[in-house]
């Protein structure tokens, strides 16, 4: 009855303040501090669904406009590629999984910093390298993979297929993912340290942002890599 009693009590603290009584009841009833904190900061007198709302409104909004742009730009650069089997299955693919990434990082980053186990820069922080290194490398074999997929699809739908066109597409998807990838590096840890300097969740501002320049940045980076390799 005690620990419903804290519990109940700990979601009534106000948001975004620090409170000893985490620790207390951490300590006493072995609850994750993870858990205790998003019971804090997402309790019963927080209204979640008009906090996100609010949060997240201003991100949508710029997501939509971004987004409209990507499928601009698509629909301006399909015809340079429209013929190529390959890379007309590559792009959606490329797309997908780069904006997957984007959500990962923002959600890592935001988790690191509301748990402080981040303090100063966080370029710096080993688990921060840790992410990095982990999704660069899984992005590199996502793209390799992405890359054998699109022409054996290819191959088997009758477009012909030859070493040379081979090598370019796997070109094509390293070289995208890898500067992609940086990017949405960059962008998510910034974006996240400004937003949670200002007191707001970056998984309700940043993430969809994020997901938008991750299609943008995919299409343009993509279509550039075309031009220059084809």
């Amino acid at each position: 009855m005690k620990k419903i009693t804290l519990l109940k009590k700990l979601t009534r603290i106000k948001r975004y303040k620090h409170h000893p009584l985490i620790h207390r009841i951490h300590e006493t009833h072995k609850i994750s501090r993870k858990t205790l904190f998003y019971m804090k900061e997402y309790g019963q007198k927080s209204h979640v669904a008009s906090v996100i709302l609010k949060e997240s409104l201003p991100s949508l909004i710029i997501a939509f406009i971004i987004g409209s742009i990507s499928g601009i730009s698509l629909q301006t650069i399909g015809s340079n590629f429209i013929l190529f089997a390959p890379l007309l299955i590559l792009l959606p693919a490329l797309n997908d999984m780069i904006g997957d990434y984007s959500m990962i990082m923002v959600a890592r980053i935001s988790t690191l910093l509301f748990t402080k186990r981040i303090a100063g820069n966080w370029w710096i922080s080993e688990d921060i390298r840790k992410i990095v290194r982990t999704i660069a490398l899984v992005a590199i074999l996502s793209a390799i993979y992405i890359g054998l997929i699109s022409s054996l699809v290819a191959y088997l739908k009758g477009f012909p297929f030859t070493l040379n066109s081979f090598v370019k597409v796997m070109e094509v998807s390293i070289l995208t993912t890898s500067v992609m990838v940086s990017i949405v590096i960059l962008i998510s840890g910034f974006g996240v340290f400004y937003v949670y300097k200002r007191k707001e969740d970056p998984n309700n501002l940043v993430m969809p942002v994020m997901t938008s320049v991750a299609d943008l940045g995919t299409i343009l980076i993509f279509a550039l890599f075309v031009a220059l390799i084809f």
